[in-house]
């Protein structure tokens, strides 16, 4: 247990080519003129405008990585070592018509050209045009290549895993019924000419 721990606490300092990194702690955040340090997530209510986070991050390895964010609230720009690498902006169909994805996990890969070994920045803008803004979700972290792959492949084939099967087959037993009853609904309408309902 102590040694689990102890490795814990290394990742969330460094990336190394063995794991990846919890960024979730130690942000700046620029807002309204005023700065504090924050930890992800963060949910500011009743805030209409423009808040910025910025953070360093410890690279053990020059490789091309991937920046897992969460579900931002509304719009982000994202950029690492000052070069933009994403975002999802609000998409505007007039003035009151409008979709926001604050519902979209937030992913951007890293090119490895501007990764450095050593000291690197993030920074992410947000602006927010309702109610309140900022970070939703638990997880939020820096990947090697390798090691996204493995962690989103273990994800969709844990949703796939034994424990669900009994689910999976209730599901496949009442899809069945449900296609079953509707081909006799569909063949005794063409026969009969009209609906077995109707008065």
């Amino acid at each position: 247990m102590k040694r689990l721990f102890l490795v814990f606490f290394i990742l969330t300092v460094t990336v190394s080519v063995f794991g990846y990194t919890d960024i979730s702690r130690s942000w700046s955040l620029a807002i309204d003129n005023k700065t504090e340090e924050v930890n992800l997530p963060f949910y500011k209510r009743n805030h209409v405008g423009k808040m910025e986070v910025t953070r360093k991050v410890t690279i053990e390895k020059k490789e091309a990585l991937f920046l897992f964010l969460g579900k931002i609230d509304d719009e982000d720009e994202v950029y690492f070592n000052g070069e933009n690498i994403g975002g999802i902006p609000m998409k505007w169909y007039s003035k009151y018509d409008y979709k926001s994805f604050y519902f979209i996990d937030r992913v951007y890969f890293i090119p490895e050209r501007i990764v450095k070994q050593g000291e690197n920045e993030i920074k992410i803008k947000i602006t927010n045009y309702f109610g309140g803004g900022g970070f939703h979700g638990k997880e939020f972290y820096i990947y090697g290549e390798r090691e996204f792959q493995e962690r989103y492949l273990k994800q969709v084939s844990s949703r796939i895993d034994g424990s669900n099967i009994p689910y999976f087959l209730l599901c496949g037993i009442f899809l069945t019924v449900a296609i079953s009853y509707f081909m006799d609904f569909i063949m005794y309408k063409k026969k009969n000419g009209y609906f077995p309902f109707k008065k």
